[in-house]
């Protein structure tokens, strides 16, 4: 019978479960001096240490066509459309959505926006934000001086004397 003890324990770690052989791998990972000390142990025992799982969720094969292909940074047609699509369901979403409103806060030109709420306090907010990008950009195109068509380089002929 003491026999039996000593051949029972080097059984290979096919003959084990995955919790025994998980349990194994921690105790010689626990006894051994260093990592390299490590590897050499598992490997005698026919253990090899599970691989580390890279963060996150592992991406997907999207093709073109596909709005996570546009995420991705594809700007070709084919993606532009579906995220086009994603976004118009997105928006749809939204405004069937009364109580997203209520959720998102009223008040807001994004509420106005976003979620379609034509409520006294999102339609100011709205109005004024537009307002203020009409004067922001008007502003803008004072500051820029006008070029006239006798400064513009398409006018100007070649070898023409000053």
């Amino acid at each position: 019978m003491q026999a039996d003890a000593p051949a029972q324990a080097l059984l290979p770690a096919a003959h084990t479960t995955p919790d025994q052989q998980h349990a194994a791998a921690l105790f010689v990972a626990s006894q051994a001096h260093d990592a390299d000390d490590c590897r050499a142990l598992l490997a005698m025992l026919g253990l090899t240490p599970t691989p580390k799982r890279k963060r996150g969720r592992p991406r997907g094969n999207h093709g073109h066509g596909h709005p996570a292909r546009y995420a991705q940074g594809c700007r070709c047609p084919e993606c532009r459309a579906a995220n086009a699509d994603r976004c118009r369901g997105l928006q749809e979403r939204r405004v069937a959505d009364p109580e997203a409103a209520d959720r998102a806060g009223h008040g807001n030109a994004s509420t106005y926006q976003n979620y379609g709420c034509r409520c006294r306090p999102c339609t100011e907010a709205n109005s004024a934000k537009s307002l203020a990008y009409k004067q922001a950009q008007r502003a803008k195109r004072a500051s820029v001086p006008a070029t006239t068509t006798v400064d513009c380089p398409i006018n100007t002929v070649r070898g023409a004397a000053s």
